[in-house]
């Protein structure tokens, strides 16, 4: 017996798994923007961390005092400047989009300042804020000591 069934999807079968796809996926779209929003307020963060941990490294190696900078001239459009006259030219401009640098206070400066004896610093902080509304804060004692803390981003221990 010869059966010449069509196989295959009907439209309405291929339509409605269509539906449940989009709906699959416009549910799954928030939360990898929040991921993709975190991932960038980490990067940002741990880039600032290992800015100023070289810092302290070299002012210790060269035996002189040095500074990192923290330029903002908009709150998103912030960069790390060792020399301070970098500004935020595209050269030294750290590329985190949707991340700000919410805050950086060291004594009355937005420069951390790393001696040569011990890395000794001007203790302070730096905040980066994304556009989640999360945040995350670099911070230097005044041993040198730098470390990460967030009262909203898990895995890091509060500040």
């Amino acid at each position: 017996m010869d059966d010449r069934r069509p196989r295959g999807l009907t439209l309405p079968e291929l339509l409605v798994t269509l539906a449940l796809i989009g709906v699959l996926v416009s549910a799954g779209v928030p939360a990898l923007q929040e991921a993709i929003r975190n991932a960038r307020l980490r990067g940002a963060a741990q880039a600032a961390a290992d800015a100023l941990r070289a810092t302290r490294a070299e002012a210790i190696r060269l035996g002189r005092p040095l500074s990192l900078d923290f330029l903002a001239p908009a709150p998103a459009d912030w960069c790390l400047s060792t020399t301070g006259a970098c500004g935020c030219d595209p050269g030294c401009a750290a590329d985190y989009p949707g991340t700000q640098l919410a805050e950086a206070r060291f004594g009355r400066t937005t420069a951390a300042r790393f001696s040569p004896l011990r890395g000794l610093a001007r203790a302070g902080h730096v905040r980066f804020r994304s556009a989640g509304g999360r945040s995350l804060t670099v911070v230097v004692s005044a041993l040198g000591r730098i470390r990460l803390c967030s009262d909203d981003l898990p895995g890091y221990p509060p500040c």
